[in-house]
């Protein structure tokens, strides 16, 4: 196959088209290796590429194989493990660092004061060097309590 090839793909019944460059962009990646021409891949009845995954999630994958763009925060669990999958650890590692930002602003709007019981927390972790177990301490910065100290080992 040419690098310019147009290649129409059927992916879990949605239909994309991209190049053959694109699909071949990382060498070491699994779809690099099913149009490398050494493998058969499997066609629907319209003579299209058919890859088994979700045709709404695959298409983030596209999108950063053409253009380098990560996906929404809500497609980046999905779109972590088929870059998994597809063995695209270029993207692998972006997403897993967008996902923990996302989780971080979910706890922080969630728990009221959550910032300040997080530095609360570092300033008690620094003046100790042994762990104990988990109790309710009173933080030297705001005066609220949290809980502080967790046994790690023995």
């Amino acid at each position: 196959m040419a690098d310019s090839q147009v290649v129409d793909l059927n992916v879990g019944g949605r239909h994309l088209t991209t190049s053959l460059s694109t699909l071949t962009k990382y060498p070491d990646s699994m779809l690099a290796t099913m149009f490398s021409g050494r493998h058969p891949v499997a066609k629907d009845k319209d003579g299209r590429y058919f890859i088994d995954v979700d045709g709404d999630v695959f298409v983030h994958i596209l999108n950063f194989l053409r253009f380098g763009k990560m996906p929404p925060p809500e497609r980046a669990s999905q779109v972590n493990e088929y870059a998994e999958y597809f063995g695209l650890e270029e993207l692998r590692a972006p997403v897993l660092e967008d996902f923990e930002q996302v989780l971080y602003g979910i706890w922080k709007k969630k728990l009221p004061g959550y910032q300040g019981l997080l530095d609360c927390v570092k300033i008690d972790l620094k003046r100790r060097n042994i762990f104990t177990d988990s109790c309710l301490r009173v933080c030297p910065v705001c005066g609220r309590k949290a809980a502080m100290g967790f046994r790690i080992g023995r």
